[in-house]
């Protein structure tokens, strides 16, 4: 940058700007997922049929509670659809398929599928834990196999200056998915079948109800502040009167590694 003729746009006049991470690692030991119906727990199998996903507030995890099945969590009332009509959701474990409505276009099908907008809708309303369950159609697109492969590799978020995660919602004690096999296990008992509620996501006609029982999540976190940084470069625009806007360019090289 200095080379090309940028200005430093970092801290402290420099080129660099500090982003402080937290780095969560998952750990084998502790991985539970339990399905209690008529006083029989029904264990999945870690890896096979679940795993615990990251938590940057508290290494260790454990939760049990009631279940409810929100559809994908989409709450879009200017578009006519709401998944949370009708339910409650205070103290329980949200169990929810990834995505948002098909008919939704592709700006807005974008926003409602993330997982930071699903997850912040579910804590507002008072879930205290979250069961990602993955369709078929799903496994298409990322096989099961890719998600255990990938599943010890440390994940990141934004660090606060009070040192927690940004964006991590800590009243969400536990979260896990499971595999599209194991979804039968986990709406047996239930009115719908797995495969029947794959085929309403397919025609955006989810409807949410509660399922019997309670669940038992837990598992284990490694977690880590790391120090990373930008660099950032300033180019001073020659028209007093924009001077106080920027137009902003960004790349990235952390997708190929080191």
């Amino acid at each position: 940058y200095a080379q090309l003729g940028l200005e430093p746009a970092g801290d402290d006049g420099r080129f660099f700007q500090s982003v402080p991470l937290l780095k969560a690692t998952l750990q084998d030991d502790g991985a539970r997922f339990e399905i209690v119906r008529d006083g029989k727990a029904t264990a999945l199998r870690f890896r096979d049929q679940f795993l615990p996903m990251p938590n940057y507030n508290a290494p260790d995890a454990s939760l049990e509670a009631p279940a409810v099945f929100v559809g994908q969590a989409v709450h879009a009332p200017e578009l006519g659809h709401d998944d949370f009509a009708g339910l409650d959701l205070a103290g329980r474990i949200a169990v929810v398929f990834g995505g948002a409505p098909a008919s939704f276009d592709d700006t807005r099908r974008a926003f409602h599928a993330s997982s930071r907008e699903k997850l912040r809708n579910l804590a507002e309303r008072g879930a205290v834990g979250v069961v990602y369950v993955n369709t078929a159609d799903d496994e298409v697109r990322h096989p099961w196999a890719r998600a255990v492969q990938n599943a010890g590799k440390p994940s990141m978020r934004l660090r606060g200056a009070d040192g927690r995660g940004i964006d991590t919602w800590p009243q969400l004690q536990a979260t896990a998915v499971i595999s599209a096999a194991a979804a039968d296990a986990l709406f047996a008992g239930g009115d719908r079948s797995a495969a029947q509620l794959f085929d309403a996501a397919r025609k955006g006609e989810l409807r949410g109800f509660a399922l019997p029982g309670t669940l038992r999540l837990g598992g284990r976190t490694k977690i880590e502040p790391l120090e990373s940084r930008n660099v950032v470069g300033r180019i001073p625009g020659g028209d007093a009167a924009l001077a106080a806007e920027s137009v902003v360019y960004t790349a990235h090289l952390d997708h190929v590694g080191i």
